[in-house]
């Protein structure tokens, strides 16, 4: 039993490490002050993410990624969209805005480039493979969090929502909600 626990720590530092990790094969990580700056390449244009990337933003490089069939980019972005909106609504009062990540996500698959459906068909298999499999989820939880907790003003749910406590400079656990979102929408391991 201890030897598989150190072979799966194994494994993980292994694909954290990047040792032939076909995951993040076209993707740049630049540090920039404190923030990580994640660089997608192969989506058409670059596309440059980072924590003050909205999840309307995400969602439509998502859409480019899945455009030109970079599926791996695509998981990233979706990943990091549906936890950023996950963490927003957290801090939201007013509960009627708790399907936003439901609504952007079938808007911009509604967006996607595909007659017959194949691209996303793909796209949904992907996801699938990807975070069903446990060491590419923690793949996927460790970009994630390296990118880092959402830092802007979360006006792209509803201008007249009601956040409560949204200052980031008041007392409020936001670290709190952040494990919460990683925990609850994507199921990352504590």
């Amino acid at each position: 039993m201890m030897k598989a626990k150190y072979l799966f720590v194994f494994m993980v530092i292994a694909a954290l490490s990047g040792c032939n990790n076909a995951l993040f094969k076209n993707m740049d990580i630049l540090k920039k002050d404190s923030s990580q700056i994640l660089t997608l390449k192969g989506c058409g244009d670059d596309i440059k993410v980072s924590n003050k990337s909205t999840p309307p933003d995400l969602y439509q490089g998502m859409v480019k990624c899945i455009n030109n069939r970079h599926y791996n980019n695509g998981v990233i972005l979706f990943s990091l969209a549906g936890t950023y909106s996950y963490f927003d609504v957290t801090r939201m009062a007013d509960a009627t805005k708790k399907n936003i990540h439901t609504h952007l996500l079938a808007k911009a698959m509604n967006s996607v480039d595909d007659e017959d459906k194949s691209k996303r068909e793909a796209f949904r298999e992907k996801l699938q493979q990807t975070l069903s499999d446990k060491v590419r989820l923690v793949e996927v939880c460790a970009q994630v969090r390296n990118i880092g907790m959402p830092h802007y003003s979360p006006d792209y749910i509803n201008t007249s929502g009601t956040f409560v406590n949204y200052d980031p400079n008041n007392d409020i656990d936001q670290s709190t909600h952040w494990q919460n979102a990683l925990q609850g929408y994507l199921h990352c391991p504590p």
